[in-house]
């Protein structure tokens, strides 16, 4: 069994007491806070580019991390097997 940290187990009851509309519109709001968040990075890395660009470059990187998950590069690793 793994540990549950205790703000996360926090949230996760948080989270359970809220209607299925509430989470939703939880997930919703988190999606834009690291939208924007990758937004702000793409603009620091890249300050040349327009508005369009930078939503072009945003999309290029959804469209390569839903790539390499979808040929399972990445995969879940027990954290007890974390090499130290």
């Amino acid at each position: 069994m793994f540990m549950i940290d205790p703000i996360e187990k926090d949230k996760a009851i948080q989270a359970r007491s809220m209607t299925p509309a509430a989470r939703f519109h939880m997930g919703f709001e988190l999606f834009e806070m690291v939208r924007n968040r990758m937004l702000a990075g793409i603009r620091a890395r890249s300050p040349e580019l327009s508005n369009d660009e930078v939503e072009i470059e945003f999309r290029r990187i959804l469209k390569l991390q839903r790539q390499q998950q979808e040929k399972n590069i990445y995969r879940t690793v027990d954290s007890r097997s974390r090499c130290e």
